[in-house]
């Protein structure tokens, strides 16, 4: 398999965890600090609206899990940013700061980091 079959392949399994119950978690207009959106223990995605686009953060932790290795990760990363699925976003990972107050694991975190996703661009990227 070429570098580009592999990315596709791993975009669409990622694409079929995403669909799993439990596995992407709406963001609604009302999470405040006080009141964070509790995320089941499954979840590695939120979902929201930026713009009148739809987009999809998918958490550093869950790509690794899925992806085995770092490396393996960069590689895949790299192929979204060149389909321009993913932007450039912040620091040397590349992950942007959602402004949404979440509770995973027991945790809150005011500003998760996550790799934001363009739902369209991800969908024609598997194809």
């Amino acid at each position: 398999m070429s570098e580009a079959e592999v990315n596709r392949y791993f975009a669409e399994q990622f694409c079929k965890t995403m669909k799993g119950s439990n596995r992407v978690a709406d963001v609604p207009k009302g999470a405040t600090p006080r009141n964070p959106l509790k995320l089941p223990r499954r979840c590695v995605a939120l979902r929201y609206y930026k713009g009148s686009r739809l987009k999809v953060g998918v958490f550093d932790d869950a790509l690794v899990k899925r992806l085995k290795t770092k490396k393996a990760k960069s590689l895949f990363t790299a192929a979204l940013f060149k389909a321009r699925v993913i932007g450039k976003g912040h620091g040397h990972a590349g992950t942007v700061h959602v402004h949404v107050p979440v509770m995973r694991d027991g945790e809150p975190t005011l500003k998760p980091h996550v790799w934001e996703m363009d739902w369209e661009r991800l969908r024609k990227f598997v194809r």
